[in-house]
């Protein structure tokens, strides 16, 4: 879904997670850019944080901190079609966008018809190289579908009847003559976050014989070169406590990414083995693993940490381990 995974190796085994997809837009002025992607989580509930990371040379990433505001909005299963026009080009905005657009309460556009819209103030942003990671913390959430199911990424590479050009668009477009309509947005952000569809990782951190681990879906892939993970736990989680000792990590999916209602219970029936440092959930679960994670200061998240872990092995559990 971003401009650099069919050269990801790592995508191979993060293919097998759920990922809701969503559009991300930003209008500066009298540009905007819009594009669908799955690099984007919910970080923290106090403040409500979303967290996006946007391929540098999108013109995203540029519009996004002059405006200083974005919006992601959740793609409904009904919405392929919508989703297929930003991979067979953009003609001109009034073409693509017509009947399609809504305006945040904050002015910026987002996607009608979608299953929960997040309306973002930026509020911290990374440089990671290849993307650009920013903060945005929730001003107003809601749906005009809220009944709808999040449209995946799974549902759209299972799919045999895809466009045949595959580019997401990089340029930055003029903003449509008409002023889409006004949408209410009163729901609270973690609710309306519920409603995307996105498998729990099992993380685990520490050293061997002291591995503390938990389930989260806070937890996303935010850049190819390398390829790096973005997780988020409680600020007095016995997780981030092993995670600030600097040892090993990994992030293993659980059985089949199948939602389980119940995640928890991958955790309590875990066995980790340990291989070069790193706890390694056992079974044939694909995993993502490394060692030293970076602590992101983010200030605007006075209950919970981010923690940035660059892939060093990855693959499933047993013999099957590739190293970067």
């Amino acid at each position: 879904m971003d401009s650099r995974s069919r050269t990801d190796p790592v995508e191979q085994v993060y293919d097998h997670r759920i990922r809701g997809v969503g559009v991300i837009m930003v209008q500066a002025e009298r540009r905007m850019h819009a594009h669908a992607g799955c690099w984007f989580m919910l970080a923290s509930l106090t403040p409500p944080t979303l967290m996006v990371a946007v391929p540098q040379e999108f013109a995203a990433a540029t519009l996004i901190p002059e405006s200083g505001r974005f919006t992601v909005s959740l793609a409904a299963e009904d919405q392929m079609g919508v989703v297929d026009q930003f991979f067979a080009g953009l003609p001109t905005p009034d073409e693509f966008f017509a009947g399609t657009l809504v305006t945040a309460p904050s002015g910026q556009p987002a996607l009608g018809g979608s299953p929960g819209i997040f309306d973002c103030a930026v509020a911290g942003r990374w440089d990671l190289g290849d993307s650009l990671l920013v903060a945005g913390v929730v001003q107003a959430a809601g749906a005009e579908r809220p009944d709808l199911p999040n449209l995946t990424v799974n549902a759209i590479q299972a799919r045999t009847d895809a466009p045949p050009k595959l580019e997401l668009p990089r340029h930055a477009l003029p903003v449509p003559a008409t002023t889409p309509p006004s949408v209410a947005l009163n729901e609270a952000a973690g609710a309306v976050y519920t409603r995307r569809r996105f498998g729990p990782l099992l993380v685990a951190a520490g050293s061997p014989g002291a591995a503390a681990q938990g389930t989260t879906r806070a937890a996303m892939q935010v850049s190819h070169d390398p390829p790096r993970f973005l997780w988020s736990m409680p600020e007095d989680d016995a997780l981030a406590v092993a995670l600030t000792a600097g040892g090993g990590w990994s992030l293993t999916l659980t059985e089949g990414d199948a939602e389980p209602d119940e995640p928890a219970r991958w955790v309590d029936a875990a066995r980790f083995s340990w291989m070069d440092g790193e706890p390694l959930a056992d079974g044939p679960r694909p995993y993502f693993a490394g060692v030293g994670p970076e602590r992101l200061e983010a200030p605007t998240l006075p209950h919970d940490v981010l923690w940035l872990g660059r892939v060093e092995h990855f693959g499933r559990g047993g013999t099957d381990r590739s190293s970067l």
